[in-house]
């Protein structure tokens, strides 16, 4: 059983706060789509989390968890591409219950799309072939496996027909496509002529600029050697910014950096509870690679700019096992056993590395033995 498999209401509703890293929005809305998909992957919060979005009040999942459902239901006897570019998709499909020479095939074309309305979106000028793709899929699905899929919807059909902004309808599209986004850059617009010479403005006074930790004198944080052996952190619970300071001091963390990271996500350390402290200093901080990084919430999601994170997290963490991909990461990122696993043995080297990786195994597929940290730490 995963750890993130609720047992109650209350259990369910930490939970999810825990996976949104305290934001009470966030999580109403993976609670919201729990309730609606959640049978479908074994009562598993965590995975639900990774498969579905929530469109403006609207539970969704992407086209490929759909087709996950219709293979785990066991009426799935093959899907699969017959022909695709960037004009056309066509799939077929048969069904285990039905006789051998019975095949359902299903084309969704460009032509199509466009006679929808659907083409003046931005995601399908940039990703015809994606879009396609799980057009035709998602059509497929819901035609020959109906008793499966039935009353579900992907996340590009709610985004092509929900009034939202197309620069957010692109993105939301293509994280659940697993591609990377970019958004377009903006183009420039020269200043207005003016017909009076621009007036010298006066001096403004500079209000103080918000600390997200408090200012006053500590002992000066010792920067700590990326490798250097070091124990757990000396942390249990994060019940206020001392606590927070006192694990910062551990691993060589310093204020700025952390008043960086909270400028980033636009939060106030200083508003916390003491878990959303904890899931902060471990989603963001406790990994240097994450804590320089440029990214925001959900960064995971982002397949293109995750491959390069993963890479760099591998190579901050030996440990940290070579079949971990980025939604392992995002499933663990408030995983206390997952962080200090590998903050105690990411000095190690060698045949210890391969040691080390199977004991992280162990924490990732769910194990919270204690014993499973002392062992790294030992090693």
């Amino acid at each position: 059983m995963s750890i993130f498999t609720p047992n109650n209401i209350q259990e369910l509703q930490d939970q999810a706060m825990l996976l949104c890293g305290g934001n009470q929005r966030d999580a109403l809305a993976l609670i919201q789509i729990f309730a609606a998909f959640g049978h479908h992957f074994g009562g598993d919060l965590g995975r639900t989390w990774t498969q579905g979005y929530n469109l403006r009040g609207k539970p969704t999942l992407n086209a490929d968890a759909m087709a996950g459902i219709c293979r785990s239901s066991g009426l799935v006897r093959y899907i699969k591409i017959v022909s695709w570019d960037e004009q056309h998709c066509q799939m077929s499909a048969a069904r285990r219950d039905e006789p051998d020479h019975v095949e359902h095939v299903f084309e969704f074309t460009f032509q199509m799309a466009n006679a929808q309305g659907l083409t003046n979106n931005r995601n399908w000028k940039t990703m015809p072939m994606q879009m396609l793709r799980a057009r035709c899929l998602t059509m497929l699905l819901r035609a020959v496996f109906p008793d499966a899929v039935s009353g579900i919807y992907s996340v590009d059909e709610i985004a092509d027909n929900t009034n939202m902004d197309d620069t957010e309808r692109a993105q939301l599209t293509a994280q659940s496509l697993g591609e990377d986004y970019s958004a377009p850059p903006q183009p420039y617009r020269a200043p207005k002529p003016t017909s009076r010479p621009p007036q010298p403005i006066p001096p403004q006074p500079v209000p103080p600029q918000h600390q997200s930790l408090p200012v006053a004198p500590i002992e000066p944080i010792e920067p700590v050697e990326p490798h250097a052996k070091r124990g757990p952190t000396p942390v249990k619970n994060f019940e206020s910014l001392a606590d927070l300071e006192q694990a910062m001091r551990h691993h060589g963390i310093t204020r700025g950096e952390v008043n960086e990271v909270a400028r980033r996500l636009d939060v106030k350390l200083v508003d916390m509870s003491p878990e959303q402290l904890g899931s902060f200093f471990y989603s963001w901080l406790i990994s240097e690679t994450l804590r320089k990084s440029k990214h925001v919430k959900d960064w995971w999601r982002d397949m293109g700019n995750a491959k390069t994170t993963v890479k760099k997290l591998r190579e901050e963490f030996p440990c940290l096992p070579l079949e971990a991909d980025s939604r392992t990461i995002g499933q663990n990122l408030t995983n206390v056993y997952f962080w200090e696993g590998l903050s105690v043995s990411r000095h190690l080297t060698g045949e210890l590395v391969e040691t080390g990786r199977a004991l992280m195994k162990q924490i990732i597929d769910g194990s919270q033995d204690i014993n499973l940290l002392a062992q790294l730490s030992r090693l």
